[in-house]
């Protein structure tokens, strides 16, 4: 065989091992079987499989880390891939199979409608909670109702037709349904701080939850009633007709406020602010009355009629959410403190001209030894190069000077954010340490836009950018010269 060259890469495979005791004394270990990530869980008789972990190009063996969870038919020999669906980017990814083979998921993906105004908001903050089971063509299907969750679950465990889930300290105890919809049940929340697992619980015959408590033994907790807790309040203008930021939104969450604002076709970078602390939510929260809200209809007169703009309003509770969308400006007595509230919150940031912050080209030499990892940031006032080791083995080389206006503004006009927005959405897999690979990190509007330098579509901007690059080359050392 030929001689194993380590290039600082991970490779990560996941093999199934079933052992059958069909004859109890000389139980057989069946052949182990390669599957696409971690097991997940078993169902039907052990006849299908479900997986968890990133999927990988068959020929570069790279990744574009969105982790996804899988299900396969097994047949005792090997496993058939089913069909696949994609966890979001926040974190934490659970999934519990229960025996009747649905799958209970936190954060799956859930793809937005093309009418959905926020379409071009990526907001972090609100965790999901679904079931899933597969139809009779073997694919996944989503059993409503989705829940939406005030903070991620960090750990699910099941007991039967009950599902309990905690979320900080409180803990939320789901009936699973027949059909495997989730229905919620009960709220446990401890007096005090025990961080316990979930692992070490029992539910009793009264529905008391008993956790561990650490040096106090154990502590019985009382099931309270579900009322619809408040998970987050939304809020946005839209224009039709109009040039620049068209779309604003403002999300109102327990610890967080995020505000976006966008354009309609993509031509400027996607601009997005965010504010600290529960005083927003303190101050929202007692403008919503869930139960007069949700009676409202979706679309109240005519939203951006003669261009004069819309405004939509969203209330996220457990389990269920509801979106008002009308017309700029309008009053609607029976939620006018919500929509002046939001309209408040919104107005307190403000949208700073969209310029290019600073540009990052890095490419992975081939054919190359040493310093093969060579980089230049560029920003209106300083560009820098690095030329470093991929294996961290010898020290980088770093140089700097001034960047001529001239430069600035032919990089300036070489990004078109339209095609940089495009490209990124498209979650191109990057093999970071691989020889011969290049990409391009673009900062504006507070947000980092990463995209491969391969697509034609930059190849302007990477032309340019190579250039700039090889204004400075690594000279090869004289053996017993010292360093300038």
């Amino acid at each position: 065989p030929e001689e194993l060259v380590i290039k600082g890469r991970w490779i990560q495979k996941n093999f199934l091992a079933v052992v059958d005791y069909a004859d109890p004394i000389h139980p057989t270990q069946r052949p182990a079987v390669n599957i696409p990530g971690s097991l997940a869980g078993v169902s039907h008789g052990g006849d299908v499989i479900f997986t968890k972990g990133m999927h990988y190009d068959e020929e570069t063996l790279v990744t574009n880390n969105r982790e996804w969870l899988d299900a396969l038919a097994y047949d005792g020999v090997a496993a058939h891939l089913m069909d696949s669906i994609a966890y979001s980017s926040q974190w934490p990814h659970l999934a519990e199979v229960t025996q009747q083979g649905y799958v209970i998921a936190g954060q799956i993906q859930e793809d937005k409608k093309d009418d959905d105004h926020s379409v071009a908001d990526i907001v972090f903050g609100l965790y999901t909670l679904s079931s899933w089971f597969l139809n009779d063509e073997g694919n996944f299907e989503r059993q409503d109702p989705l829940w939406n969750l005030p903070f991620g679950a960090s750990e699910l465990k099941l007991t039967d037709d009950q599902l309990l889930l905690r979320q900080g300290q409180e803990v939320w105890g789901f009936n699973i349904e027949e059909s495997g919809a989730l229905q919620l049940q009960s709220v446990y929340e401890p007096f005090g701080c025990y961080w316990f697992n979930l692992s070490g619980t029992v539910l009793d015959e009264g529905d008391h939850l008993w956790i561990p408590a650490s040096d106090y033994g154990a502590d019985r907790l009382s099931p309270t009633g579900p009322d619809r807790p408040l998970v987050r309040v939304s809020g946005g203008t839209f224009f039709g007709e109009c040039e620049g930021y068209c779309k604003t939104s403002i999300h109102v969450g327990p610890t967080r406020t995020t505000f976006t604002a966008s354009a309609l076709d993509q031509s400027l970078p996607t601009y997005r602010q965010y504010a600290y602390g529960a005083n927003n939510w303190a101050s929202i929260a007692d403008t919503v009355d869930w139960n007069v809200f949700s009676e409202l209809p979706e679309i109240v007169g005519c939203p951006d009629c003669a261009d004069g703009g819309g405004e939509w309003i969203e209330v996220n509770v457990a389990g269920e959410s509801h979106r008002v969308t009308f017309g700029n400006g309008v009053k609607i007595d029976a939620i006018q403190p919500l929509i002046e509230r939001i309209r408040s919150l919104r107005g307190g940031f403000k949208i700073p001209e969209p310029k290019i912050d600073s540009v990052n080209y890095i490419r992975i030499e081939s054919d190359c030894e040493d310093l093969c990892r060579r980089r230049i940031h560029i920003n209106q006032s300083t560009s820098r190069w690095t030329f470093s080791d991929p294996l961290g083995q010898l020290r980088a080389k770093n140089y700097s000077e001034r960047t001529p206006t001239l430069d600035w503004d032919r990089l300036d006009s070489l990004i078109d954010w339209r095609v940089v927005q495009d490209l990124v959405s498209r979650e191109s897999a990057i093999c970071y340490s691989c020889p011969g690979t290049e990409w391009i990190e673009i900062t504006g509007g507070n947000q980092i836009y990463l995209i491969p330098a391969w697509f034609e579509e930059v190849s302007d901007l990477k032309g340019f950018l190579f250039s700039m690059l090889n204004k400075y080359q690594i000279k090869p050392e004289t053996e017993g010269v010292p360093e300038e």
